[in-house]
C-alpha cells in the first residue's frame, strides 16, 4: 500500500480489528477454517483468489492448507508465492484438533507438500530456521512496525502481550 500497490487481503472477519485496516486496503471475507470443519473454508478461499487470477501480479499465501487447493489449476497472470512462516512439519504434533494417530501420517503429507509447493509456487521464508528444507527461499524477516516516538512505559507494572500462538 505505501509503495501505492493495490492490495487485496482474503481472509475470515477481524471484528472490531478492521478499523484499524490501512487506508485503501480491500477486503474479501471468507468463512474461518476451525478444526476438522476446514474444506468448505479452503474453496471459499479459492474461489476468492480465482477472482483476482487475472489482474493480481501476485497471490501471497500463508496458509500451508491453502498450498494444495492454489496449486491445482491454472492462474493466468498471476504468481503464486507461499510465505512460510512456521516449521509446520514440526508442529503438527501440537495441533489438538488432529486425531494423534494421525499425526505421523500428516507430517508424511507436509513434507510431500513442500516438495510440490517448491515447484508450483515462488517460496520466502520468514526465519532461517527451515532453510535447509527450501534451499533456494530467500528469508525476508517478520517485522513489526514501531512508531518512531512510543508512549512512555509504566515501569511499575512491567508487562509484555504477545499476540500469536506459541508452541512447543
Amino acid at each position: 500500500l505505501e509503495a501505492n500497490h493495490s492490495v487485496t487481503l482474503i481472509a475470515p472477519d477481524p471484528g472490531e480489528s478492521r478499523s484499524q485496516d490501512p487506508a485503501g486496503l480491500e477486503r474479501v471475507v471468507i468463512r474461518r477454517a476451525v478444526g476438522r470443519r476446514r474444506v468448505r473454508a479452503w474453496w471459499e478461499a479459492r474461489r476468492a483468489a480465482r477472482r483476482f487470477a487475472g489482474i493480481a501480479d501476485v497471490i501471497l499465501v500463508h496458509d500451508p492448507e491453502l498450498v494444495p487447493v492454489l496449486a491445482i489449476g491454472r492462474w493466468k497472470r498471476a504468481a503464486l508465492v507461499w510465505d512460510v512462516h512456521e516449521d509446520f512439519v514440526a508442529s503438527v504434533s501440537d495441533r489438538v484438533w488432529l486425531p494423534r494417530v494421525a499425526r505421523p501420517f500428516v507430517r508424511r503429507i507436509l513434507v510431500a507438500l513442500e516438495k510440490v509447493a517448491q515447484k508450483r509456487f515462488h517460496v520466502i521464508l520468514a526465519e532461517d530456521s527451515y532453510t535447509s528444507r527450501f534451499p533456494h527461499a530467500p528469508v525476508v524477516p517478520n517485522s513489526t512496525w514501531v512508531l518512531d516516538d512510543p508512549a512512555d512505559l509504566d515501569l511499575s507494572s512491567p508487562r509484555v502481550v504477545y499476540v500469536g500462538r506459541l508452541s512447543r
